[in-house]
């Protein structure tokens, strides 16, 4: 089973080496939230996100290449608009540099172009409307 938590204490190192596999820099500051996503003991995915107060950014989403990861990434995606909601954030912020894959995953969680390179997602309602409404 696939559980997706807040980063704990005994699995830092272990996030460091997943980091590092996946060829990824990861800035660690007191306003940095990662959540992890796990199969059993193992690390299969990581979200990071910066909390400043009155808004979020999703940094990014890291998932394991091996074998087929299906929606996880979208599933972390989900799970960190979860988390900043529960915080009573409103306003999320992500930003992208030529990274379609990244590009897609936060169009399909409904973030929308603020200015270039900068996507947008208001919270208000994200989790109580009806997602699937014809408009």
């Amino acid at each position: 089973m696939i559980t997706i938590s807040v980063l704990r204490e005994e699995d830092k190192k272990n996030v460091d080496g997943f980091i590092k596999e996946n060829d990824e820099n990861v800035e660690k500051t007191n306003n940095c939230v990662m959540l992890v996503a796990k199969d059993k003991d193992e690390i299969i995915g990581l979200g990071v996100m910066m909390i400043t107060f009155p808004h979020a950014t999703i940094e990014k989403i890291i998932v394991k290449e091996e074998g087929d990861m299906g929606q996880l990434d979208y599933g972390i995606g989900k799970a960190m608009l979860n988390y900043i909601d529960r915080r009573g954030i409103k306003d999320v912020y992500a930003s992208y540099s030529g990274d379609s894959t990244f590009l897609n995953l936060l169009q399909r969680l409904k973030f929308v172009n603020k200015e270039e390179n900068i996507l947008y997602l208001s919270l208000e309602n994200y989790f109580t409307s009806n997602c699937c409404s014809k408009k």
